[in-house]
């Protein structure tokens, strides 16, 4: 399972209190999307142009789509401005 949340350690701590175990994190890029058709095509487009492999992508709540790859800082500059 998937979380997504801004402060890991808190959520870490809530975890372990309900015995829960986080077994890997990571960190990843979150863009703020209109709702639209094609907008995810646009956003990947140029990650593809930019050379980036993606290995997690997903949406999330409140128009936010999820992106995740090895180069983290490669996918960040591949959106910039996104």
């Amino acid at each position: 399972m998937h979380i997504l949340v801004k402060h890991a350690e808190a959520v870490k701590h809530s975890l372990a209190i309900s015995h829960l175990a986080v077994t890997r994190e990571r960190e990843v890029v979150v863009v703020d999307v209109e709702d639209r058709p094609g907008v995810l095509a646009d956003l990947t487009r140029k990650i593809a142009r930019a050379g980036v492999d993606l290995d997690l992508v997903y949406v999330a709540t409140r128009n936010r789509v999820v992106f995740g790859a090895r180069d983290l800082e490669a996918l960040k500059t591949a959106l910039d401005g996104a």
